[in-house]
């Protein structure tokens, strides 16, 4: 009877051997030791409930050692209940190693004998056998993962994978928890349009008088009965509060991923849109251009959302803008330039020139892309010009008073 062939079948069968010798039974460690890896989880377990054991009244083939007759010992069985034996071999093997050595063991390769093949000389079985029982580290947790096994198979306890599981998605609901209270104060801060950082706003300031809006909102919360903020202040981590400045930061970016994301695909539901962008000087005279999309949403009202500010490191030529545009939405947005149906800039050479500007360059990529010069700037410079008249001036200085007047009196009605 071959090995594999017990394998593929381990179904109780008498096996007839060859030999002339007798039968050998059909749970016979001797038929799977060297094929563990080829049997499922199933197999295993039932032939570790049923491996044969031989009775007392066994009769053991008798081997010459040295000038003297030995055999297998019925009571080893008692001594060391590990113990296996083979019929098919006349040896001895250690069923927690056999089964489950090669998974917990990287040098499960010493245990030559006992697992990798049989014990057979019985003039030193009984040391062999205490040294395994006591030195080896591979047999003590060969033994507690079979025993972890049966449980398992038995539905006595989880799997160490489920438990595992289980454990990581209660540490992720936890800090989910704690995370709420502190994303909800970002989400309020954008929303009302408070700005987060205070005079300092290092972890060894969080107790100053002024340590920001951001900081004094938590601090709020806390006092108003967060019980869960609360406790993760006191028992976390200086490292871990999760209300330093780098954390605000990344807060703000994952909102305003979250953000882009809805926006953009408001935009991929309407399919069409427009492109409005001016460069401008930050304050640290670096150029900025702001690019703004329109687009009509599923209700039928026109929308005009901001996205992002570029850099202009690359220069202000309208190739380089072009470049930088076409990447920001082909690259980073995945929108279809195809789809893109008006430009709005103002009236400069680098953005409106019939060659060269930005919005020739894009025209020629998509011939619907139709240039509209800026209504806005357009009446900036009616009005800039209009004003070396002095009735237009006087009139425009007249307006601007009654606009603060109006204010101040919408104010006052809402105190």
């Amino acid at each position: 009877m071959h090995l594999i062939e017990s394998v593929n079948n381990p179904k109780p069968h008498t096996v007839v051997n060859e030999n002339g010798t007798p039968p050998t039974h059909p749970y016979d460690i001797g038929l799977f030791y060297n094929s563990m890896e080829k049997l499922s989880d199933s197999q295993m377990y039932d032939i570790l409930k049923h491996i044969w054991t031989p009775g007392s009244d066994y009769k053991f083939p008798i081997r010459t050692s040295y000038g003297k007759a030995r055999k297998f010992i019925f009571s080893w069985f008692q001594k060391f209940p590990w113990l296996a034996y083979s019929g098919l071999l006349d040896g001895a093997f250690c069923i927690p190693c056999v089964f489950f050595g090669r998974r917990v063991g990287s040098n499960s390769c010493k245990l030559e004998r006992l697992m990798m093949c049989p014990l057979v000389d019985w003039s030193i079985a009984t040391r062999r056998f205490n040294d395994h029982q006591c030195k080896s580290e591979i047999h003590k947790t060969s033994l507690l993962t079979m025993q972890i096994f049966i449980s398992v198979m038995e539905n006595e306890i989880k799997p160490i994978s489920q438990i595992q599981s289980e454990a990581v998605e209660k540490q992720v609901s936890k800090n989910r928890e704690k995370l709420s209270s502190i994303v909800k104060t970002t989400l309020l801060c954008g929303r009302q349009n408070i700005p987060l950082r205070g005079h300092r706003d290092d972890s060894s300031d969080y107790d100053a008088k002024n340590c920001g809006n951001f900081q004094a909102m938590l601090d709020f919360r806390v006092d108003s009965g967060d019980e869960v903020l609360k406790q993760h202040f006191q028992k976390a981590p200086r490292n871990a509060t999760y209300r330093s400045k780098t954390i605000q930061n990344d807060l703000i970016s994952c909102c305003g991923e979250i953000i882009t994301d809805q926006i953009l695909s408001d935009i991929k539901d309407a399919k069409f849109y427009s492109i409005l962008a001016d460069e401008v000087k930050d304050c640290s005279n670096k150029e900025q251009m702001p690019v703004i999309l329109r687009y009509v949403d599923k209700d039928g009202e026109i929308q005009e959302r901001f996205l992002q500010f570029i850099h202009c490191d690359t220069g202000l030529s309208g190739k380089a803008l072009t470049a930088k545009i076409m990447n920001l939405l082909t690259q980073n947005f995945k929108l279809e330039i195809r789809y893109c149906r008006g430009q709005c800039y103002d009236g400069a050479g680098n953005m409106a020139g019939k060659f060269s500007g930005l919005s020739s360059r894009i025209l020629s990529i998509n011939t619907l892309a139709l240039f509209t010069h800026c209504s806005s700037h357009r009446l900036n410079l009616s009005i800039a010009s209009s004003c070396q008249i002095q009735s237009v001036r006087n009139m425009m200085e007249n307006v601007t008073k009654m606009c603060y007047f109006s204010i101040s009196i919408l104010n006052a009605s809402c105190c």
